[in-house]
C-alpha cells in the first residue's frame, strides 16, 4: 500500500522544504545583519538581534568573535521560526 500513501510523503516533503527554505531566509538575514555590523561604524555599545532558536550555538559563537574585535556587546533574543516571521511581519 505504498501508493496510497504517496500524496501524504509529497505533503510532508513539500512542507519540509518551506521550513528548511524560512530557515535559511532568516540565517541568510541574520548573516547580512551580522555583516552589516561588522562592516559598518556604530557607535552603539550594544546590538540587540532576533533569531530563530536553531541558530543559537552559531550565533552565540560569532558573537564572541565580533566583541571581541569590536568591544560590542551582541544580545540575542531566540525564538521559534513561526513566532519569530510572525512577529516581524507585524513589527514587534
Amino acid at each position: 500500500m505504498v501508493l496510497g500513501r504517496l500524496p501524504v510523503q509529497i505533503a510532508l516533503a513539500r512542507q519540509y522544504m518551506t521550513s528548511e527554505v524560512t530557515m535559511t531566509r532568516l540565517f541568510l538575514g541574520a548573516l547580512a545583519a551580522a555583516c552589516l555590523a561588522l562592516f559598518t561604524p556604530a557607535s552603539a555599545a550594544e546590538i540587540k538581534v532576533l533569531a530563530a532558536g536553531g541558530m543559537q550555538p552559531g550565533l552565540n559563537a560569532a558573537a564572541k568573535v565580533f566583541r571581541d574585535r569590536t568591544g560590542i556587546e551582541a544580545k540575542f533574543t531566540y525564538e521559534p521560526p513561526v513566532d519569530l516571521g510572525k512577529r516581524v511581519a507585524g513589527g514587534s
